[in-house]
């Protein structure tokens, strides 16, 4: 009689077990899961870290967090702790991140992008609460858009010496948008110009980017100094 019930039961478990997957896999939302598949596209993966990238239930992939009531990806953490290409990803970010409209959190720290430029579009990303994209490889000019992320309370874009280098053949204002920030409490100080090679003149904005709680400081790294260079045509 009791081995009766237990067969009995077990299509009851075998249905309560599908219908658990099917709730977990519905939490992605199929739009985003195709963004992040466009994100694997345009990344080299030498060392697998988005082996995970696969099946329905894009919230159980490596380095992605959503939200536990709407399922919308709120947290991409693809940082690189070992500061070696052999684990870095590289390559492109996919212009289709900003359709992850719900994104706070993004982290790609440690990685290599070759020297390309800090994509634009970024600064459509206006829910970003923390954006690391330091040591990852970036270059050329910090786009004025990262000054739409008004919600950001961490900011960090610091190379391995520090520096962020910009070229201009007008002035600073390209650096102005840093005022807008003011959740950051970040503030632009000008050097007096002085004479650059060539007889050029240069004006040298130190970028202090000020985090308004430690906690957000994740492993122990410090708020770095971003330094730019930003070199006018003089007479």
């Amino acid at each position: 009689m009791e081995s009766i019930m237990r067969l009995s039961l077990l299509p009851l478990l075998l249905l309560l077990l599908v219908a658990t997957e099917t709730t977990a896999a519905s939490r992605c939302i199929v739009k985003e899961r195709r963004v992040l598949l466009d994100l694997r596209a345009t990344f080299k993966d030498p060392h697998g870290l988005l082996s995970s990238w696969r099946g329905l239930n894009c919230c159980s992939w490596y380095g992605v967090t959503c939200d536990n009531k709407t399922g919308h990806i709120i947290k991409l953490d693809l940082h690189n702790d070992n500061f070696s290409n052999e684990y870095a990803l590289t390559g492109d970010i996919s212009p289709s991140l900003v359709n992850l409209t719900h994104l706070e959190y993004f982290d790609l720290h440690g990685n290599d992008s070759g020297g390309a430029s800090i994509p634009e579009f970024i600064g459509s990303l206006k829910n970003l609460r923390h954006l690391d994209l330091s040591f990852a490889g970036f270059g050329g000019k910090i786009p004025p858009q990262l000054g739409n992320l008004l919600e950001l309370n961490y900011l960090d874009i610091s190379f391995p010496n520090g520096t962020f280098i910009v070229r201009s053949n007008s002035s600073v204002d390209n650096l102005l948008w840093l005022s807008r920030l003011s959740s950051l409490a970040s503030f632009l100080k000008l050097r007096s110009p002085s004479s650059g090679s060539g007889g050029r003149r240069e004006t040298y904005a130190d970028t202090h980017f000020l985090v308004q709680s430690r906690s957000l400081l994740r492993r122990g790294r410090r708020s770095s100094e971003l330094s730019a260079a930003v070199t006018r045509g003089g007479g």
